[in-house]
């Protein structure tokens, strides 16, 4: 189910654990992946769809990068 994905995804991402708060927004974003990042993908797949929710946090919330999901040294944000 997707609540259940989008519920574990920021305590795997950013180490923060998803309560009731967790909202869905009815909300989705379609983008091609890249090629360096196909070989994770079934063959024909080049397409992901991201589903898009909002997560309430206590005011003063640190958010940190779990550093086994992100090489940030190869990440480039904007």
């Amino acid at each position: 189910m997707v609540i259940d994905t989008a519920r574990g995804a920021p305590k795997e991402k950013v180490r923060l654990t998803a309560t009731k708060k967790l909202r869905e927004l009815a909300m989705t974003n379609e983008y091609q992946i890249l090629d360096q990042w196909l070989f994770h993908c079934e063959p024909g797949v080049f397409l992901n769809k991201e589903h898009v929710f909002a997560l309430e946090l206590p005011d003063e919330t640190r958010v940190t990068l779990n550093p086994g999901e992100h090489d940030l040294a190869e990440s480039k944000w904007p």
